[in-house]
């Protein structure tokens, strides 16, 4: 018996819109860039090209993804990507050490009108309703001004809040 089209599985359901997942290659970002393009959408990872592992790079490429290489700290060439490209959603899975690195992104996305949804690196806590101690504390900081531009900004966005990731400070 066919299955209803409203009860599909997402993997059935063929999506539009370009998605670029930043940071794609890395930790979360590699299981973010597999389920947009299980989800059917075009998929562009942006990875820096010292910090890509190439066998998730490769596994990625397996999978439909194409690669760009850029630079989130370059707001022209971001600019130029999400324009060139014509990318609809952002999706951010930059560490905690690149949080204020999503400025120049922030900045470049909202001078691209076709941006319809921004997803900041936001896989954690709510910033905004904890008060962590050192050496956490900064990270929290970093990610509210995050934050406090995306919304100042008036780009379309959605926080993404998982709570804790058990596993990232055991890793490697």
């Amino acid at each position: 018996m066919p299955v209803p089209a409203d009860t599909a599985p997402v993997a059935d359901k063929v999506c539009s819109g370009r998605v670029l997942v930043v940071g794609g290659a890395g930790f979360i970002g590699h299981f973010v860039a597999a389920a947009s393009l299980l989800a059917g959408r075009p998929t562009y990872v942006l990875a820096r090209s010292a910090s890509v592992t190439k066998a998730k790079v490769k596994a990625l490429q397996d999978n439909g993804a194409i690669i760009v290489q850029g630079d989130i700290n370059d707001k022209e060439c971001m600019e130029k990507t999400l324009k060139e490209l014509r990318i609809e959603t952002v999706i951010s899975a930059v560490g905690g050490e690149a949080v204020m690195d999503q400025i120049p992104l922030v900045q470049a996305i909202k001078a691209t009108s076709s941006i319809k949804r921004f997803m900041p690196s936001e896989f954690g806590h709510d910033v905004d309703r904890a008060e962590p101690v050192e050496p956490g504390k900064n990270m929290y900081i970093q990610k509210r001004k995050v934050r406090r531009l995306i919304e100042d900004s008036g780009v379309p966005y959605t926080y993404i809040l998982c709570n804790s990731i058990a596993s990232w400070p055991y890793c490697n």
